[in-house]
Protein backbone atom coordinates (compact mmCIF):
# COMPACT_ATOMS: atom_id res chain seq x y z
CA UNK A 1 0.00 0.00 0.00
CA UNK A 2 3.28 2.43 1.09
CA UNK A 3 4.48 1.60 -2.55
CA UNK A 4 1.41 2.66 -4.61
CA UNK A 5 -1.32 4.35 -2.98
CA UNK A 6 -4.53 3.25 -0.94
CA UNK A 7 -6.94 2.81 -4.19
CA UNK A 8 -4.52 0.90 -6.15
CA UNK A 9 -3.94 -1.49 -3.98
CA UNK A 10 -7.40 -1.92 -2.87
CA UNK A 11 -8.22 -2.97 -6.89
CA UNK A 12 -5.50 -5.35 -6.76
CA UNK A 13 -6.59 -6.89 -3.64
CA UNK A 14 -10.54 -6.29 -5.10
CA UNK A 15 -9.16 -8.78 -8.61
CA UNK A 16 -7.74 -11.14 -6.13
CA UNK A 17 -10.63 -12.11 -3.45
CA UNK A 18 -12.95 -12.27 -6.90
CA UNK A 19 -11.22 -16.04 -7.53
CA UNK A 20 -11.96 -17.11 -4.23
CA UNK A 21 -9.62 -18.62 -0.94
CA UNK A 22 -8.21 -21.12 -3.36
CA UNK A 23 -6.11 -18.13 -5.06
CA UNK A 24 -5.26 -16.30 -2.14
CA UNK A 25 -1.75 -15.08 -1.98
CA UNK A 26 -1.69 -17.01 1.72
CA UNK A 27 -2.36 -19.84 -0.39
CA UNK A 28 -0.79 -19.46 -4.04
CA UNK A 29 2.63 -18.56 -4.28
CA UNK A 30 1.93 -17.67 -7.90
CA UNK A 31 -0.77 -15.56 -7.45
CA UNK A 32 2.07 -14.09 -4.54
CA UNK A 33 4.85 -13.55 -7.11
CA UNK A 34 2.08 -12.21 -9.71
CA UNK A 35 0.64 -9.63 -7.05
CA UNK A 36 4.49 -8.58 -6.03
CA UNK A 37 4.96 -8.05 -9.88
CA UNK A 38 1.94 -5.78 -10.61
CA UNK A 39 2.64 -4.05 -7.21
CA UNK A 40 6.36 -3.34 -8.75
CA UNK A 41 4.63 -2.18 -12.27
CA UNK A 42 2.32 0.21 -10.96
CA UNK A 43 4.88 1.51 -7.98
CA UNK A 44 7.19 2.09 -10.87
CA UNK A 45 4.72 4.06 -13.49
CA UNK A 46 6.32 7.10 -14.62
CA UNK A 47 3.45 8.98 -15.12
CA UNK A 48 4.74 11.90 -17.60
CA UNK A 49 1.27 13.37 -18.41
CA UNK A 50 -2.50 13.24 -16.33
CA UNK A 51 -3.18 9.98 -14.74
CA UNK A 52 -5.75 9.93 -17.36
CA UNK A 53 -3.23 9.29 -20.66
CA UNK A 54 -1.55 6.50 -18.82
CA UNK A 55 -5.10 4.89 -17.02
CA UNK A 56 -5.82 2.42 -20.31
CA UNK A 57 -2.16 1.17 -21.42
CA UNK A 58 0.02 1.27 -18.49
CA UNK A 59 -2.20 0.28 -16.10
CA UNK A 60 -3.99 -2.54 -18.04
CA UNK A 61 -0.45 -3.33 -18.77
CA UNK A 62 0.13 -3.90 -15.01
CA UNK A 63 -3.06 -5.83 -14.28
CA UNK A 64 -3.39 -8.23 -16.82
CA UNK A 65 -0.60 -10.63 -15.84
CA UNK A 66 -1.66 -10.67 -12.33
CA UNK A 67 -5.10 -11.27 -13.98
CA UNK A 68 -4.52 -14.27 -15.87
CA UNK A 69 -2.77 -16.08 -13.20
CA UNK A 70 -5.15 -15.92 -11.16
CA UNK A 71 -7.78 -17.30 -13.98
CA UNK A 72 -5.15 -20.31 -14.01
CA UNK A 73 -5.49 -20.40 -10.35
CA UNK A 74 -9.09 -20.02 -10.20
CA UNK A 75 -10.72 -23.80 -10.72
CA UNK A 76 -14.61 -22.49 -10.43
CA UNK A 77 -15.81 -22.65 -14.52
CA UNK A 78 -18.73 -20.51 -14.30
CA UNK A 79 -16.18 -17.46 -13.16
CA UNK A 80 -13.50 -18.16 -16.01
CA UNK A 81 -13.17 -15.19 -17.79
CA UNK A 82 -14.86 -12.92 -15.57
CA UNK A 83 -11.38 -11.43 -13.70
CA UNK A 84 -10.09 -10.55 -16.86
CA UNK A 85 -13.83 -9.31 -18.10
CA UNK A 86 -13.53 -7.36 -14.88
CA UNK A 87 -10.35 -5.62 -15.49
CA UNK A 88 -11.50 -4.56 -19.31
CA UNK A 89 -14.31 -3.41 -18.19
CA UNK A 90 -12.54 -1.23 -15.29
CA UNK A 91 -10.44 -0.05 -17.72
CA UNK A 92 -13.00 0.64 -20.06
CA UNK A 93 -14.84 2.65 -17.87
CA UNK A 94 -11.75 4.71 -16.96
CA UNK A 95 -10.82 5.80 -20.48
CA UNK A 96 -14.87 6.99 -20.75
CA UNK A 97 -14.52 8.91 -17.30
CA UNK A 98 -11.37 10.18 -18.60
CA UNK A 99 -12.37 11.52 -21.98
CA UNK A 100 -16.02 13.06 -20.92
CA UNK A 101 -16.78 16.46 -19.41
CA UNK A 102 -17.54 16.12 -15.74
CA UNK A 103 -20.87 18.42 -16.51
CA UNK A 104 -21.84 15.27 -18.88
CA UNK A 105 -20.47 12.52 -16.05
CA UNK A 106 -23.14 14.13 -13.55
CA UNK A 107 -26.00 13.92 -15.77
CA UNK A 108 -25.81 9.94 -14.66
CA UNK A 109 -27.45 11.81 -11.41
CA UNK A 110 -29.93 13.51 -13.59
CA UNK A 111 -33.25 13.00 -11.66
CA UNK A 112 -34.97 12.06 -15.19
CA UNK A 113 -32.63 8.73 -15.33
CA UNK A 114 -33.26 7.89 -12.06
CA UNK A 115 -37.07 8.41 -12.31
CA UNK A 116 -36.16 5.57 -15.53
CA UNK A 117 -34.47 3.01 -13.81
CA UNK A 118 -37.21 3.65 -10.85
CA UNK A 119 -39.61 3.40 -13.54
CA UNK A 120 -38.04 0.25 -15.17
CA UNK A 121 -37.56 -1.68 -11.68
CA UNK A 122 -38.69 -5.10 -13.24
CA UNK A 123 -35.62 -4.64 -15.82
CA UNK A 124 -32.91 -4.04 -13.56
CA UNK A 125 -34.61 -6.72 -11.21
CA UNK A 126 -34.04 -9.36 -14.48
CA UNK A 127 -30.71 -8.55 -15.07
CA UNK A 128 -29.96 -9.14 -11.49
CA UNK A 129 -31.53 -12.49 -11.16
CA UNK A 130 -30.09 -13.36 -14.91
CA UNK A 131 -26.87 -12.67 -13.78
CA UNK A 132 -26.84 -14.14 -9.66
CA UNK A 133 -28.48 -17.08 -11.35
CA UNK A 134 -24.93 -18.38 -12.88
CA UNK A 135 -24.30 -20.76 -10.28
CA UNK A 136 -28.04 -22.38 -10.52
CA UNK A 137 -28.13 -23.08 -14.36
CA UNK A 138 -24.17 -23.46 -14.32
CA UNK A 139 -23.25 -20.96 -16.97
CA UNK A 140 -20.56 -18.85 -17.47
CA UNK A 141 -20.75 -15.13 -15.52
CA UNK A 142 -19.29 -13.45 -18.31
CA UNK A 143 -21.51 -14.95 -20.73
CA UNK A 144 -24.58 -14.60 -18.71
CA UNK A 145 -23.74 -10.91 -18.02
CA UNK A 146 -23.33 -9.82 -21.65
CA UNK A 147 -26.57 -11.32 -22.53
CA UNK A 148 -28.40 -9.78 -20.17
CA UNK A 149 -26.66 -6.78 -20.74
CA UNK A 150 -28.16 -6.61 -24.29
CA UNK A 151 -31.23 -7.11 -22.85
CA UNK A 152 -31.33 -4.59 -20.36
CA UNK A 153 -30.26 -1.79 -22.77
CA UNK A 154 -33.12 -2.88 -24.81
CA UNK A 155 -35.56 -2.86 -21.96
CA UNK A 156 -34.48 0.40 -20.68
CA UNK A 157 -33.73 2.57 -23.57
CA UNK A 158 -37.28 3.21 -25.03
CA UNK A 159 -37.98 4.70 -21.05
CA UNK A 160 -34.88 6.70 -20.80
CA UNK A 161 -35.12 8.27 -24.01
CA UNK A 162 -38.61 9.40 -23.45
CA UNK A 163 -37.85 10.52 -19.72
CA UNK A 164 -34.68 12.47 -20.63
CA UNK A 165 -34.78 14.30 -23.78
CA UNK A 166 -31.91 16.05 -23.41
CA UNK A 167 -29.12 14.51 -25.80
CA UNK A 168 -26.70 15.24 -23.12
CA UNK A 169 -27.77 12.71 -20.69
CA UNK A 170 -28.58 10.56 -23.37
CA UNK A 171 -24.99 10.20 -24.68
CA UNK A 172 -23.76 10.12 -21.15
CA UNK A 173 -26.01 6.78 -20.52
CA UNK A 174 -25.14 5.67 -23.42
CA UNK A 175 -21.57 6.26 -22.95
CA UNK A 176 -21.23 4.14 -19.96
CA UNK A 177 -23.11 1.44 -20.82
CA UNK A 178 -20.61 0.97 -24.20
CA UNK A 179 -17.70 1.45 -21.55
CA UNK A 180 -19.37 -1.36 -19.41
CA UNK A 181 -19.72 -3.64 -22.31
CA UNK A 182 -16.78 -3.44 -24.32
CA UNK A 183 -15.80 -6.40 -23.02
CA UNK A 184 -18.21 -8.51 -24.25
CA UNK A 185 -17.90 -6.56 -27.63
CA UNK A 186 -14.63 -7.76 -27.78
CA UNK A 187 -15.60 -11.22 -26.84
CA UNK A 188 -17.68 -11.60 -29.91
CA UNK A 189 -15.26 -10.20 -32.35
CA UNK A 190 -13.22 -13.10 -31.27
CA UNK A 191 -15.39 -15.84 -31.87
Amino acid sequence: MEKIGFVQFFILESIILMAGDNCSTKISPTVRRAKTEAVNCIGDLHVSGSFCESVAEDWLRCLKPLGKKIEECNKNVILKGAIEASIETAITQAKFICNIETSHLLELANPCFLKSLESEEPCINRFVIDVQSVFLVEKKLTDEFCRASSELERCLTGTIESNCPNNITINTVRGIYKATVEPCDLKKKKL
